[in-house]
Formats: structure tokens, sequence, C-alpha cells
């Protein structure tokens, strides 16, 4: 599922995957969430760099959660300038 939020210049770009059971074919267990930020004008987004990565994180119950949380990781990452 991929989901775009804007805030300000960027566009924080959401995508969560399903993480399939490995114990029960065919169930999924969760989703992992990944976020990139990019600017809407295409300048770069912080030096040169053209984007920035939130790679995929913990394990979330359900789609909504994984969405909501990964839109929250773009805006703190926005709103700390990039910091690590």
């Amino acid at each position: 599922m991929h989901h775009d939020v804007i805030d300000g210049p960027y566009v924080i770009s959401v995508n969560a995957h399903p993480e399939h059971s490995r114990l029960k074919p065919g169930t999924v267990d969760g989703y992992r969430v990944s976020v990139t930020i990019r600017r809407d004008d295409g300048a770069a987004v912080v030096k040169d760099l053209s984007q920035f990565e939130i790679p995929q994180g913990g394990l979330y119950l359900n789609l909504e959660s994984a969405l909501d949380d990964g839109e929250r990781m773009g805006r703190l990452a926005i709103a700390c300038g990039f910091c690590k």
C-alpha cells in the first residue's frame, strides 16, 4: 500500500508491505513500512541528496497503524532537519 502526504515543500511517500507468516502460509503477520521524502519542486532534500530514506522498521499489526506511523516518522524527520 502506498500513501503520499504533503508537508510544506516536501512529499512524504509511505509504503507498507505485508509480512507473510512463515508458519501459516497465506496469512499476514503484520506490515512493515518504509518512507521516502522528496521535495515537490525537485530540489535537493539534504545537501545534494534528491531524497531522504527511512528504511523498514518494526512490524505493525495492521495497515492503518503502519501508514500512520510512517507518516509520523516522515514529519519528524522534516521537523528535525533530517537528523539521524
